[in-house]
């Protein structure tokens, strides 16, 4: 696997799988499965880190395949812009059609969900000239994830991860905080970053957890690894490092609207909240007022 440093920008090389793959994401296991049993799926380099052996049990199973599309008729329940759209069944049962983002400018996945989440099937438009299918496809593979997790006591955030003697320390923030900042400070000063932009937090034999995820960020050498959570902050820049301790409800309220999550579904946006309030009753939330300098991070991770 390519191993790029950082800003080089994402890596082009893709990994090929006949058959099947599997991914991981903090505790989820999505499996995709050609409907043939032989087409193939590929995935960009960054994503090799997240695949598991096939044979690991899924809590999504989709069975795919290369075709045109036959998307459904009726009126749209939900929209993601210009991203995609959601029709959903008497049932319960979700269809969702994937525009694929500004290099295809036309339908390229479509996703048909069964109401209880666990499988489901996902035809991929024949665009490409090999005719694999893209496990990792944006914004198809986040949407799921994203989704899947609220129903399985988990939330994706936009934050970076700092992994430190075992312990996560997770920041905060939307775009141009500082999050990629801050994980380029703890890098360098030994820590183990797994993301720079989005984290999953779990809740794991009841203790809050934080992983790595494959999107976004300047950051290349993503992994899935996960940590018990330590601290989490909200970024600030300021003149002057400190921190300022934030109320359980206060914390809630500024993990929610960070969150990478369409609200869809009244019973996955409950249970997301519920997910909050459970960590922010178990890890201490402060706001960080920082400079983007090493003396931060040492706060962060300790310091008064």
């Amino acid at each position: 696997m390519t191993i790029l440093p950082r800003g080089v920008g994402f890596a082009t090389g893709r990994v090929n799988y006949a058959g099947a793959v599997s991914l991981r994401f903090g505790q989820l296991v999505i499996a995709f499965r050609a409907k043939d049993g032989v087409t193939a799926f590929n995935i960009d380099e960054t994503h090799a880190p997240f695949v598991v052996p096939t044979e690991t049990p899924a809590d999504l199973e989709l069975t795919c395949s290369v075709a045109a599309l036959d998307v459904p008729e009726g009126p749209v329940t939900a929209s993601g812009a210009s991203s995609w759209d959601l029709r959903r069944d008497a049932e319960g049962g979700e269809d969702i059609v994937f525009r694929g983002g500004p290099n295809y400018g036309t339908d390229v996945w479509h996703l048909r969900l069964d109401p209880s989440f666990r499988t489901g099937t996902l035809t991929e438009a024949p665009l490409m000239p090999n005719r694999a299918i893209r496990a990792d496809g944006y914004p198809l593979l986040e949407y799921v994830v994203a989704r899947l997790l609220a129903r399985h006591d988990g939330a994706l955030i936009h934050a970076s991860t700092a992994i430190v003697d075992g312990r996560a320390y997770v920041f905060v923030g939307h775009s141009r905080a500082g999050k990629s900042t801050m994980a380029a400070i703890a890098e360098a000063a030994g820590a183990q970053i797994p993301t720079d932009d989005r984290t999953i937090l779990t809740i794991r034999d009841g203790r809050p957890m934080a992983w790595g995820t494959p999107w976004h960020g300047s950051l290349i050498r993503k992994t899935p690894d996960g940590a018990p959570i330590e601290k989490l902050y909200l970024l600030q820049q300021a003149q002057i490092d400190r921190k300022e301790p934030l109320s359980q409800a206060h914390a809630v309220k500024e993990l929610f609207v960070r969150l990478i999550q369409p609200r869809l579904h009244g019973m996955e946006v409950q249970r997301t909240l519920e997910i909050l309030e459970r960590i922010a009753q178990k890890v201490p939330m402060a706001r960080l007022h920082f400079r983007p300098t090493p003396a931060a991070f040492d706060l962060a991770v300790g310091g008064e």
